[in-house]
């Protein structure tokens, strides 16, 4: 910590010496006139580094001898000034040839500011404009006089189609920016009469004019940044002022190469206006908050339409990241090329990028300078690859297509599954772990046991209730996970939990449920059960018309989905915890997570009265045979919902106590069946998850990768797809949104039909769904990519566009 003190002042006392050393504090008040507006204020270092250079240029051609004396006699600035004028000695690489270059290059940098800034409508009161040129500029000296044709044909090159002169070196306008006001040439003058390495000074000076200049425009592009207005995107203002600012860095690599064997070169290391810049540049992204950026935060699927949607993805990119947290949002912004503000903000993020890289280039041009800022800077070259990647690899790759290699190897040629189940194709990962649990069931035999209950089931238990948002101990109340074959045969259990009497059974449910139930609804008949259905649709009122059925109706069991299969309806967690939190007493929700686990991020609530079933087939990529419910449980307190369909199940050491009866299972376990015959689905489930966790795969990054594809799926349709009715249906929280869609036509078989036989144009199989005749379903998974993405929105185009008719696609969701 001392040393870190003593360093810090070390640096302080450097940079005060520095600046020092440049006059900085004179010079600053030169670039800052009185009562300026923005544009002058900006555009005043600028032109200070103008005058700096001419000074500079006189210097250097009267010390190379091409000037007897310095002429003293012009009254307009000489005589008017205590300014001392000798002949100083110049460094041997400094010559005029190399002053005009770097005053040329000056000069276009000053027009493409003023470029920037001019309003064509208030110039004259922004920039203060004069009818007179400067009179006091080092320009009037006659020692400039055999060069003057040349500068002077420069700076009419440059400035020719401003409506106003610069006020120095002689042009055809008729008005001018007010020079002497601006630049104060008198004030200038005085901060460079050093008696020695007058030259080096004045470089430095004019380095600091142009960090200072960097700064006004970074401020100009920053100031408006956070907006919500859809109809003003600020991007193509602030593209252009970050590849001004390049080009500035550009100048400066050029400018400190005339340093290069000067004592000043390591000085300017030491300039807080330096160190300020490099800061600055390199934390432009991410976004920092700001008092509004929380209306800017979206939880909707990415939209490279969207304004918000764009400016929440330039609050993640990280240049210090190798792969972002929405590198698929990233991927899909580079893709999207007909929507102009994704275009503009791809623009944004490249020039940024740029700025950095030549920010960084200047230093390690110079390795005095590298030496310097090291301390202070972060020296990494590796910035910007996640930005990188998405521009080059964002459709023939992913961050996860590798882990899926042998997999989609074992796919016929030409063949893309966008089936819900091809969106769960398990990645490499599961034919090793199938491997391993043959061996360990074939070495171990009986003496599995424990180490399947004291290792295996309470691994996969943490990843089931981790995705439903269970994983917490509520106080007393927790969840456990039992495992089986389906959630059949858990709903079979569940209902003998209910014991009914000699009435039929009553229950609320929607029309949508899967087969697992209404199958056995259907079959067990009114005799037995009274069923109460909600229709699903419209969903936006079905969580206030499901709780209302409930409160009429007051049944023993409620039976709800996560997911509707057949539309992709995501209940939302919100609804959930209201439903439950309105159960009557002794009623029980059952909730079928088997389309929603590892399929979206979910947070239920824990309660007495929730019960969820699901399995591991499709998203959990466990494989088939494994259903599960995870079930509540209060310490020190019998179960709370104890089946009286039972099986069997061996009874072990590790179980916290034999049955008292033949009902009454150790309440970890009070849903198991019998025996577990599910070893290689529960040990897959675990390796996949273990194998995703040493990756940084998490939940949230999977879901949001999948998203993107989809986002960029369905802006890839165009025409084809009702847009109005998708973005209105997109914008709300992403965890509400399955890895599935569906989209509505009235010929969505023949669009399926056509999707899966191969044209003399496309070689190309693409497996989809349909539901209720007019639901085409589609699965997207961890292991597509944008290249194929794209070509399923292609070929639905096609097909859609061979119906011939007005009728577009719909999405569902």
């Amino acid at each position: 910590m001392v040393t870190q003190i003593r360093q810090s002042s070390a640096e302080e006392t450097q940079g005060q010496a520095y600046a020092t050393y440049t006059s900085l504090a004179e010079l600053t008040k030169c670039w800052t006139p009185i009562n300026a507006s923005d544009r002058l204020l900006r555009v005043a270092p600028a032109l200070s580094a103008i005058e700096l250079t001419v000074q500079l240029l006189v210097h250097t051609v009267g010390g190379q001898g091409n000037s007897s004396a310095y002429d003293t006699s012009s009254p307009c600035f000489f005589s008017q000034m205590n300014v001392t004028l000798t002949r100083l000695p110049v460094e041997d690489n400094c010559d005029v040839d190399d002053v005009v270059d770097l005053l040329s290059a000056q000069l276009q940098l000053v027009r493409g500011l003023l470029d920037m800034d001019i309003d064509r409508t208030s110039y004259k009161t922004d920039y203060n404009l004069t009818q007179s040129p400067s009179k006091a500029s080092f320009s009037q000296s006659s020692i400039l006089s055999p060069l003057l044709d040349r500068i002077q044909t420069l700076a009419r090159s440059h400035v020719t189609s401003l409506p106003f002169g610069l006020g120095i070196f002689m042009t055809s306008h008729s008005e001018y920016l007010s020079y002497d006001d601006i630049v104060l040439p008198h004030a200038l003058a005085k901060t460079t009469q050093h008696e020695h390495e007058q030259s080096s000074t004045i470089q430095l000076q004019i380095a600091e004019a142009w960090l200072c200049a960097m700064d006004r425009h970074l401020d100009a592009a920053q100031a408006n940044f956070f907006t919500s207005d859809a109809a003003s995107s600020p991007f193509k203002s602030m593209t252009k002022r970050y590849r001004w600012c390049r080009r500035v860095w550009l100048f400066l690599d050029s400018l400190v190469g005339s340093l290069v064997s000067s004592p000043s070169t390591p000085r300017l290391g030491h300039s807080l206006q330096l160190r300020h810049l490099v800061n600055r540049i390199s934390t432009i992204f991410p976004l920092q908050s700001s008092p509004t950026s929380s209306s800017l935060v979206i939880d909707g699927a990415f939209n490279p339409a969207n304004l918000k949607h764009l400016l929440h993805l330039l609050h993640h990119v990280d240049p210090s990241q190798i792969v972002s947290s929405m590198q698929a949002e990233l991927a899909s912004l580079f893709q999207a090329t007909n929507s102009p503000l994704a275009t503009d903000v791809a623009q944004l993020v490249t020039t940024a990028r740029q700025l950095d890289q030549a920010m960084r280039r200047f230093f390690f041009t110079y390795d005095q300078l590298l030496c310097t800022a090291e301390k202070w800077m972060d020296t990494t070259t590796r910035r910007f690859i996640c930005v990188d990647t998405a521009q080059t690899q964002p459709l023939d790759s992913s961050p996860f297509r590798g882990a899926f290699a042998r997999s989609l190897a074992r796919h016929p040629p030409n063949t893309l599954h966008f089936s819900t189940y091809g969106m769960g194709l398990a990645p490499d990962v599961a034919l090793t772990s199938v491997q391993q649990t043959h061996a360990f069931l074939a070495g171990e035999l009986n003496e599995l046991w424990p180490h399947y209950f004291q290792h295996d089931l309470p691994h996969a238990e943490r990843i089931i209730l981790q995705s439903l948002g269970l994983d917490a101990a509520n106080q007393s109340l927790r969840y456990h996970v039992n495992f089986g074959a389906n959630v059949h045969e858990f709903l079979l259990r569940l209902f003998s939990c209910v014991r009914p009497g000699a009435s039929p059974l009553d229950i609320v449910t929607s029309d949508a449920e899967f087969v697992s139930l209404t199958r056995q609804l259907k079959a067990w008949g009114s005799d037995t059960v009274t069923v109460h259905t909600v229709p699903l649709c419209p969903f936006h009122t079905f969580g206030t018309r499901l709780r209302a059925k409930v409160a009429a109706v007051v049944p023993p069991l409620v039976h709800v989905s996560v997911v509707y299969s057949n539309t992709q309806y995501r209940f939302p967690d919100a609804d959930i915890a209201a439903l439950v939190a309105d159960l009557p007493p002794k009623t029980l929700c059952i909730l079928d997570a088997a389309q929603a686990v590892e399929n979206v991020p979910m947070q239920l609530p824990m309660s007495p009265s929730l019960v969820v079933v699901g399995s591991g087939i499709k998203h959990a990529t466990a494989g088939p045979g494994l259903g599960f419910i995870a079930f509540p449980r209060i310490d020190s307190q019998p179960p709370l919902w104890t089946p009286t369909n039972t099986g069997w199940i061996a009874h072990l050491g590790s179980m916290t106590a034999p049955p008292d009866c033949p009902v009454e299972y150790t309440p970890e376990l009070a849903f198991y069946g019998g025996t577990p015959g599910n070893h290689y689905a529960v040990r897959q489930l675990n390796d996949v998850h273990s194998f995703y966790a040493s990756q940084g795969w998490t939940l949230q990054q999977r879901h949001a990768y999948v998203l993107g594809l989809q986002q960029l799926f369905l802006h890839r349709l165009g025409g084809a797809i009702d847009t109005t009715a998708a973005r209105g249906k997109r914008d709300a929280d992403s965890a509400n949104y399955s890895n599935a869609l569906v989209l509505r036509h009235t010929h969505a078989k023949t669009l399926h039909h056509a999707l899966a036989t191969p044209t003399r144009d496309r070689a190309t199989v693409f497996h989809s769904d349909v539901r209720v005749l007019t639901s085409l379903r589609l699965g997207f998974g961890l292991h597509h990519i944008a290249s194929e993405v794209l070509a399923l929105a292609d070929a639905i185009v096609t097909a859609w566009q061979s119906l011939a008719t007005d009728e577009k696609l719909v999405l569902v969701v």
